[in-house]
């Protein structure tokens, strides 16, 4: 592939990421009225989400010219060709299992914290129905004081 044509690809996938980011932001800030914030683990930083819009034009480039590249019909097996491929397959790989470790924790979470708010509904509804019921026997079985 030649050059402008990579360069016209990186200028307009680096566009569409920028524009969709933005526009993403700019509804989660009037959603919200705040702009997200990303807190680190020691919660010394804290990074705006803009900076996302700023990067994403690098992270582009390198993901488009990574995919990009030459490929001819004889395989070279070259130092670079195995790095560069590696690197793709990492990348995606590190994509997809990041996806999917959040994706499957949410999940348990979700279903954990559902299934215990259920129960705990449960027992909270069993507990004043017997409660009901047998306050409705108590008053059933006393004696009527006017009666001899």
């Amino acid at each position: 592939m030649e050059w402008s044509r990579r360069i016209k690809i990186v200028a307009r996938w680096s566009a569409l990421a920028v524009i969709a980011m933005t526009a993403f932001l700019g509804i989660s800030y009037w959603m919200t009225e705040s702009f997200p914030v990303t807190t680190s683990p020691s919660e010394i930083l804290n990074i705006s989400r803009w900076w996302d819009v700023l990067l994403a034009p690098i992270y582009v480039c390198a993901l488009t010219l990574l995919i990009s590249r030459d490929v001819k019909k004889k395989k070279e097996f070259s130092l670079r060709n195995i790095l560069l491929t590696w690197l793709a397959a990492g990348i995606m790989l590190g994509i997809l299992l990041g996806l999917l470790n959040g994706m499957f924790w949410g999940m348990v979470t979700g279903l954990y914290l559902s299934a215990f708010a259920g129960l705990v509904i449960a027992a909270m509804i069993v507990v004043f129905c017997l409660f009901f019921k047998l306050n409705l026997l108590a008053k059933e079985q006393k004696p009527k004081s006017g009666t001899a």
